[in-house]
C-alpha cells in the first residue's frame, strides 16, 4: 500500500521542496490517496476528501474552536506523517520544518503542536510570530455562538505565561504591562515572582544598569508604586503635553461615538508621544476607572484636553470594550470628561458620551459648558454583544442634560441654555 497527499498545490512528496505559495493559500483541501497493488499489478485508487485550516487561520480562535468541535484528532494520522517530515528537516532546512509543523496543525491544532511551532519559531528568529502564537494560547477570547470567553486550550500554565512575556520582549524590546497584568490576573502570581523569572531568563540578555533594563522594571511596579512614580516623574504634564486637540468647542456625535484608535493602546504600552519610553504605560494612573480600581486593565485614548483656567483642565478620554472585530455601530465605548488640579489630581468626572447596545448619548461642549443627548437604539432583533448579524432600525430622543464646569472643576447640573 503506498500513501501520498495531493493538496491544491499538486503533489508533495518527502524529498519535494516545500513552497511558501502553498503556506499562504488561504484554503486547501487535502486528499489522500491509497494505491493498492496485487500480484497481478491491478491498482484501486481510493480518494478522500480530508478539511483542514488555512495556514492564515491557525491564530483565529473562531476557526481553530470550530474545526476542533468538528473534527477532533479524526485528522491526527495525517497530521503524524508531517510531524514526522518536520524531524528529518533539521536545523539545515528550518522553513521546511516550520512549514511541516504549521500542516500538521491545520490538520490536528493541538496545545503540544503549537508548542512546537513556538520553538521553532524562536530558532527562526521570527519573534513576532514568536509573540503572536503565544499570545494566542494566553488570551480569552469569544467563541462565535458561545455564552463566556474561553481559553482555546484551556487555562495557560506558568510556562506558557513566561513563554509570552520573552517572546514579547524579544519582538519589541519591552513587555506591556497588560501582559504582566493578564499573568497576574491568571495564575494568581505576585508580581514580583514573574519578575524574578524574568531576571533569571538566560534570553532576555541586557545589562541590569541600563536604561532598557529600568524602564522594563518599571512595568513591575505595584499600584502603590506606580502611584507614587507618577508623583515623582510628574507624568501628568508628558500625558498633557501628548493630547493634541485642543479646543475648547468640540463635539461627540452619533457618528464619532463610536470611533476608537486601536492603535493608541500600542503607543501607551510600548512609548510615548515624547520619546520617553515607559512614562506614557503610566496614563493609565489617571484614568477614574484605574484609580477605583488598581488592578484593573482598560483599553483606553485619551483624545481632548480643555485648559479651563490656570488651576484646572479637563481631559476627556475614551474607555472601550467591544467585542472582537465587531461592526463600529456595535462597539462599547464610553468617554469620560475629567477635571484635574495642576498637580494632575482628579477633582470631579462625568461619563459625557456612550455607545452600547440599546444605548446612545452625545455631547456638545462649549468652552465651561457641555450638554449630553441621550437616545435609545431600536435594533432589528434583540440585542446580543456578540450577534454581530444585526442593525440599528430606529433612534428615539429621550432627553437633553446641562451642566457647568465651575472654576474650582467641580461639575454641576444646569437648566441654564448653551
Amino acid at each position: 500500500m503506498f500513501i501520498k497527499e495531493i493538496a491544491s498545490g499538486g503533489l508533495l512528496r518527502n524529498d519535494d521542496e516545500l513552497t511558501l505559495k502553498q503556506m499562504r493559500q488561504l484554503f486547501f483541501t487535502v486528499f489522500v490517496i491509497v494505491t493498492i497493488v496485487s500480484c497481478k499489478e491491478k491498482t484501486e485508487t481510493i480518494i478522500t476528501e480530508v478539511p483542514a485550516l488555512s495556514a492564515s487561520s491557525i491564530y483565529k480562535a473562531d476557526s481553530v474552536f470550530s474545526y476542533i468541535e468538528k473534527f477532533g484528532d479524526k485528522n491526527a494520522g495525517i497530521a503524524a506523517s508531517y510531524l514526522a517530515q518536520a524531524e528529518q528537516g533539521g536545523e539545515l532546512r528550518l522553513e521546511k520544518t516550520i512549514y511541516c509543523v504549521k500542516r500538521a496543525i491545520t490538520l490536528d491544532p493541538k496545545l503540544e503542536h503549537y508548542k512546537m511551532l513556538g520553538k521553532l519559531l524562536e530558532r527562526s528568529q521570527n519573534y513576532d510570530e514568536m509573540f503572536r502564537l503565544y499570545d494566542f494560547l494566553t488570551s480569552m477570547v469569544y467563541i462565535k455562538d458561545k455564552p463566556d470567553v474561553h481559553y482555546i486550550f484551556g487555562t495557560p500554565d506558568e510556562n506558557l505565561l513566561h513563554e509570552e512575556l520573552v517572546s514579547e520582549y524579544l519582538a519589541k524590546k519591552q513587555i506591556s504591562s497588560y501582559s504582566i497584568y493578564k499573568a497576574i490576573d491568571i495564575q494568581g502570581f505576585e508580581m514580583e515572582h514573574f519578575k524574578k523569572s524574568l531576571q533569571n531568563e538566560p534570553r532576555i540578555n541586557i545589562d541590569t544598569a541600563s536604561f532598557e533594563w529600568k524602564n522594563l522594571m518599571l512595568q513591575f511596579l505595584t499600584p502603590e508604586q506606580a502611584k507614587e512614580y507618577v508623583k515623582s516623574q510628574n507624568i501628568f504634564s508628558y500625558l498633557d503635553k501628548s493630547i493634541l486637540d485642543s479646543s475648547n468647542v468640540f463635539t461627540i456625535d452619533e457618528h464619532k461615538v463610536g470611533e476608537f484608535d486601536y492603535n493608541a493602546q500600542n503607543e501607551y504600552e510600548y512609548g510615548d508621544y515624547m520619546g520617553e519610553p515607559g512614562l506614557a504605560s503610566f496614563y493609565s494612573n489617571f484614568l477614574v476607572e484605574k484609580v477605583e480600581n488598581p488592578n484593573g486593565w482598560y483599553t483606553f485614548d485619551f483624545v481632548h484636553k480643555i485648559k479651563l483656567n490656570n488651576d484646572i483642565s479637563a481631559l476627556v478620554y475614551a474607555i472601550d470594550s467591544s467585542g472582537t472585530a465587531c461592526p463600529k455601530n456595535m462597539r462599547h465605548v464610553y468617554y469620560r470628561l475629567v477635571t484635574y488640579n495642576n498637580l494632575g489630581e482628579m477633582v470631579d468626572n462625568k461619563v459625557v458620551a456612550t455607545q452600547s447596545g440599546e444605548k446612545l448619548s452625545t455631547l456638545k461642549f462649549v468652552e465651561n459648558r457641555f450638554v449630553i443627548t441621550n437616545s435609545k437604539r431600536n435594533w432589528k432583533k434583540q440585542y446580543n454583544k456578540r450577534d454581530y448579524d444585526n442593525y440599528v432600525v430606529n433612534t428615539e430622543l429621550i432627553g437633553e442634560e446641562s451642566y457647568e464646569i465651575n472654576s474650582d472643576g467641580h461639575i454641576a447640573k444646569t437648566s441654564r441654555d448653551m
